[in-house]
């Protein structure tokens, strides 16, 4: 790998390394006991850094895809990566059960918002390479179910900070592997190629 070409793969791992290590200090012990607006505060210090995580995640991950150095972080990415935590939070909260369909749908959507394409090119892989894009739904889904099982095991043996750290940082490798994967398909119906 050269030094250019090496660079994203740096990025990326730092992402998921210092991304873990922000969510798990959001766990810390006694944050519970804070008053009301300092808890409100260190929330929104989570979900902001975990907005933008999901930006550097999908910035160096379409970069590794289409091996080429770092460009720039384009306006789309921003929007829709926000688009993504609020809608996981909503659907979190109102219906959890459909957090695998906001998955598939981002997964679509970033790979090819990160290389500079429209929001809705990234669907076209169902029209291109149908069994492949439904191949990559059924892998999706079961990654996820696979990282409820890690969540609820880092819970039950692995309490408090160090139980958070080793869940965000599963989160942050199958995030990171499924959009990889993901662009790697749109890039092969040539969909992630930049306007």
């Amino acid at each position: 790998m050269s030094g250019g070409r090496s660079i994203p793969w740096l990025v990326l791992a730092a992402t998921i390394v210092v991304g873990a290590v922000l969510q798990a200090v959001s766990a810390a012990p006694g944050l519970g006991r804070m008053p009301t607006w300092l808890f409100a505060v260190a929330a929104a210090g989570s979900v902001v850094a975990l907005w933008l995580q999901l930006v550097a995640t999908a910035w160096a991950a379409a970069a590794v895809t289409a091996r080429a150095p770092l460009g720039r972080v384009r306006g789309g990415l921003w929007a829709w990566a926000a688009v993504a935590v609020a809608a996981t939070g909503v659907v979190a909260v109102v219906f959890p059960l459909a957090l695998p369909l906001i998955a598939i749908v981002m997964l679509c959507v970033l790979p090819g918002v990160a290389a500079g394409r429209s929001a809705v090119s990234g669907f076209a892989v169902f029209a291109r390479t149908t069994w492949r894009a439904v191949l990559a739904v059924v892998v999706a889904v079961i990654a996820i179910v696979v990282s409820w099982v890690v969540a609820l095991l880092a819970g039950f043996f692995l309490t408090g900070t160090l139980g958070a750290f080793a869940m965000w940082l599963w989160f942050g490798l199958v995030g990171s592997a499924l959009l990889m994967w993901w662009g790697r398909l749109a890039a092969r119906t040539g969909l992630t190629a930049p306007r």
